[in-house]
């Protein structure tokens, strides 16, 4: 656990009382509890499972399964790192921080937005956005790739590009971004959250806006912009202290990132 700074020195995180240190052991808490749901994850899945049903009806090589396996252990790897360093009493950078809740953030967002959705044809409507998405992103990158001159061994096979541009337009799903996806997923985790073992009640609302706020003031720091300084948070000169109040917002990062394992273990799971 990070020891609490002796005065003059504040922390860059905003753990500097007793509360916000109470804050962290429950953090770690819910941290503690990826681990066995990640040893119940079953790999490939299920044949009769929910994920191996949106594969289906997608109907493409691009699949929803492995987009989920793999955000949720980008998401995992990024909280337990920084947990990792809590624990033995190192605080990392705030800049350093807050990027990478934001990439648990994304990573966990494309999960909750498939598979928290309470519609079966939502699911699979939402994993074609998010299918759309990551074809998107990788035409791009391969449409630059092949364009190389020098790293000609990085030059993608020559019917990628056709091959990547017929998938996306095979997938359709709608045009919608990350942040789109992360506001939809506030919704769905504001649900969970209320009257959860993290949050007996609450306003929907509020939750909603804290994560929206999280996700816009998270991204404004991860591209290096000067904006986050100005939004409220510590006052103080130093430009790497997080925005806002990161004790609780990493709190509220650990539980969305439980809930996004949690769903993809239940996603891999037989529903037969």
């Amino acid at each position: 656990m990070p020891q609490r700074h002796a005065e003059p020195m504040v922390s860059r995180l905003g753990y500097d009382t007793d509360a916000d240190f109470e804050l962290l052991r429950h953090t770690l808490a819910v941290t503690e509890s990826y681990k066995p749901m990640l040893d119940a994850l079953t790999w490939p899945s299920h044949e009769s499972s929910e994920l191996a049903r949106i594969d289906s009806l997608v109907g493409s090589n691009i699949t929803v399964t492995e987009t989920c396996i793999t955000g949720q252990r980008t998401a995992v790897g990024c909280v337990l790192h920084l947990a990792e360093l809590f624990r033995q009493g190192i605080e990392p950078r705030a800049s350093v921080a807050v990027s990478l809740s934001r990439t648990a953030l994304v990573s966990s967002a494309h999960i909750v937005y498939v598979l928290g959705a309470p519609d079966p044809d939502i699911r699979v409507a939402n994993a074609r956005t998010v299918l759309r998405r990551q074809a998107g992103s990788h035409l791009s990158s391969t449409r630059e790739f092949a364009e190389f001159e020098s790293l000609i061994g990085l030059r993608p096979p020559a019917d990628l590009v056709l091959t990547l541009e017929t998938a996306r337009r095979n997938i359709g799903g709608s045009g919608a971004g990350e942040g789109a996806m992360v506001l939809e997923m506030a919704d769905s985790m504001a649900r969970v959250l209320v009257g959860s073992e993290y949050q007996e009640s609450g306003d929907l609302g509020a939750l909603r806006e804290h994560l929206a706020w999280v996700w816009h003031v998270w991204s404004g720091t991860a591209h290096g912009w000067a904006w986050p300084k100005h939004v409220p948070g510590l006052d103080d000169d130093d430009h790497d202290v997080a925005p806002g109040h990161w004790a609780t917002d990493f709190f509220q990062l650990a539980v969305i990132v439980q809930h996004a394992v949690r769903l993809v273990v239940d996603g891999l799971t037989s529903r037969e």
